[in-house]
């Protein structure tokens, strides 16, 4: 086991990193030291900024920054200090003034500000607030009240610089898993390149609702067949992402049963319902190509029926199964049918957020009928992903998959070509 653990799990830095993913260091969400904490006074009056060093340094905070103009604060590197504190008249301008000169300077959020007045009204709180004011304190200061304001918004600046560091760090988290899952998908090449053996064009898309996705599929490709496993995990993000991970994880499990498609669904089965979380589950189709002919020989387990597609006449497989992960099935349970494609013909196996999606126009979902007609008017998949691109309106309302397979002759080997004359 600690061999295992030290092939997937190394030290990169200060981040550790395993299956793809980096584990950095937990971020603290306590608030720091009073004595680390920068700020920064913007007043004229020295007497009044005396006043204020010796009140912060009675709390334990470190004497601020301070400047008595407008241009003397624009000097400052601002966006590194926690709270600032700026009188409302200035001998170059007014404190509302400052705010918008250092937003036009820095092009970002800056630090807190509360301002310092003689007067106090709601026309000049109101115009304080839409510059993104934190707060007003009234002239002549009240200590207590000061000191008050100053550890409340002193405790709102420290925790919005954790959540700002939280998210990034979520985001590259989430980065990591979208990369690590767009390498376990196999890609229109090695897909194209199965089927072309076979006599057959196969091709898929994912159109994630979120950055990461819980649909995913498997390829299982050998000389004379070729395997498919369409699956859909419930839920969205990172955490469907996480079950759709599995698939290929338990990937060596199905293999030996890639050509009994309801052995496979019933071992996949099994293992998912030790696996996912209590009312998870997974709605997949299996799929199997010959070289002998045309027929596909298909499996459900509670997915979409696949949709057969013959020049413009696009009509649903009806099968029967339910999904995985939920019971203890039997492999009788997961019933197989066969659809025999002429050439030109399509199936194409599509997961109900295809439909379920709202479109620019209807907010119920595109539909089976929207789909239909969107699929009869684009005949290859790259027409039919910007297609859909257009119609529907992001978010989705689910993750988008679309994997098909037409019967098509196959290409001439490099001997069998011929020049002309």
């Amino acid at each position: 086991m600690e061999g295992l653990a030290d092939h997937f799990l190394h030290e990169a830095g200060s981040a550790r990193v395993c299956m793809g993913f980096r584990l950095e260091p937990p971020v603290s969400l306590l608030l720091k030291p009073a004595d680390t904490y920068r700020l920064l006074v913007v007043d004229d009056d020295i007497a009044l900024r005396r006043t204020l060093r010796q009140v912060l340094a009675h709390d334990g905070y470190p004497a601020p920054d301070e400047a008595g103009r407008i241009s003397e604060a624009l000097a400052l590197p601002v966006h590194t200090y926690d709270l600032m504190l700026i009188d409302l008249t200035l001998p170059d301008g007014s404190g509302f003034d400052l705010v918008e000169a250092l937003r036009a300077k820095h092009k970002g959020a800056l630090p807190a500000a509360l301002f310092l007045s003689v007067r106090d009204h709601a026309t000049l709180r109101m115009r304080g607030f839409s510059l993104g004011a934190a707060d007003f304190v009234s002239k002549p200061l009240d200590v207590a009240e000061l000191r008050a304001r100053l550890r409340a918004h002193l405790n709102l600046s420290q925790r919005r610089r954790a959540l700002n560091t939280l998210e990034g760090l979520l985001h590259r988290q989430l980065t990591d898993a979208h990369n690590l899952q767009s390498h376990l998908l196999p890609g229109t090449a090695a897909m194209g390149h199965a089927g072309r053996r076979l006599g057959a064009r196969v091709d898929a898309l994912l159109m994630p609702s979120r950055l990461n996705s819980g649909d995913s599929w498997l390829l299982f490709d050998d000389p004379d067949s070729l395997s498919l496993l369409v699956a859909d995990f419930t839920g969205h993000g990172l955490g469907a992402a996480i079950d759709a991970v599995r698939l290929h994880a338990l990937r060596p499990l199905l293999h030996p049963h890639r050509h009994s498609p309801t052995v496979a669904l019933a071992t996949l089965n099994t293992a998912l319902r030790g696996q996912l979380q209590p009312g998870k589950f997974a709605t997949a189709v299996f799929l199997n190509v010959c070289r002998q002919g045309p027929d596909l020989e298909v499996t459900y387990a509670g997915a979409g029926w696949p949709l057969m597609m013959a020049g413009t006449d696009l009509t649903p497989v009806p099968l029967d199964g339910l999904p995985l992960g939920l019971v203890d099935t039997p492999g009788s349970s997961f019933r197989s049918g066969c659809c025999r494609l002429a050439p030109g013909e399509r199936l194409m196996v599509a997961s109900d957020g295809t439909f379920e999606s709202a479109t620019h126009t209807q907010d119920n979902g595109l539909g089976l009928p929207g789909f239909l007609d969107l699929a009869r008017r684009h005949p290859t998949l790259p027409a039919l992903r910007r297609a859909l691109e257009g119609a529907l309106r992001r978010p989705f309302a689910d993750d988008i998959s679309l994997v098909e397979i037409i019967n098509a002759p196959p290409e001439p080997t490099a001997g069998s070509q011929t020049r002309d004359s």
